[in-house]
């Protein structure tokens, strides 16, 4: 019996001492996974706190799009209103372009016709005075009564409505008037004809 009993004992003290390792082999486990999950932890937070500012960062990045693309939308407009404003102005300016040629064209024009009517006018000379002239042609008289009394130039007729008067102009573009056969009496020399003719 006390043999028995003995081993029996023994095979309790050596059990316990078994579940008693298996406790402290449970115990340190549990200590490593306790320190495994407090890193976990500790890197989840970290984690979460890169999270928090990449969330921050894509925040400011989106603002700083945002504005980006309002300036960008801005410009944009802008560029497009200094576009149109310089097509308008490049039509105009055109405009101008063509009216100036054309007015230049006008005034060609009109030289031409000028020099062509200053070359074709007779030129005379004053022989007492010995100044030049050109003979621009013949006015006739238009009176508010058919015949005034008080026009009357002697030794000359009275002047009346359609009475001539040959005009001509001096080398300082002064005009001046004589009755043609006044000015055809010999005080003028002809000195250069018309090239079309005229007289």
């Amino acid at each position: 019996m006390t043999d028995t009993f003995r081993r029996r004992v023994q095979d309790l003290l050596e059990t316990t001492n078994r579940y008693l390792d298996r406790a402290r082999s449970a115990e340190a486990n549990a200590s490593f996974y306790q320190e495994r999950l407090k890193s976990w932890k500790a890197s989840f937070g970290r984690a979460l706190e890169m999270a928090s500012e990449a969330r921050l960062e894509l925040s400011l990045l989106k603002l700083d799009f945002d504005r980006c693309a309002k300036k960008w939308r801005a410009d944009t407009i802008k560029i497009a209103d200094e576009r149109d404003d310089a097509r308008r102005k490049l039509v105009d300016l055109q405009a101008e372009h063509d009216r100036l040629c054309s007015r230049n064209d006008h005034l060609s024009y009109r030289v031409g016709e000028l020099e062509t009517e200053l070359h074709g006018r007779r030129e005379v000379q004053h022989l007492k005075r010995g100044s030049y002239y050109r003979v621009l042609g013949d006015l006739s008289f238009q009176l508010a009564k058919p015949e005034h009394d008080d026009l009357i130039t002697p030794p000359y007729s009275k002047i009346r409505e359609g009475t001539a008067i040959t005009v001509y102009r001096s080398e300082d573009g002064k005009l001046y008037g004589r009755f043609p056969d006044e000015f055809e009496d010999g005080r003028f020399k002809t000195i250069g004809e018309p090239s079309n003719g005229e007289a």
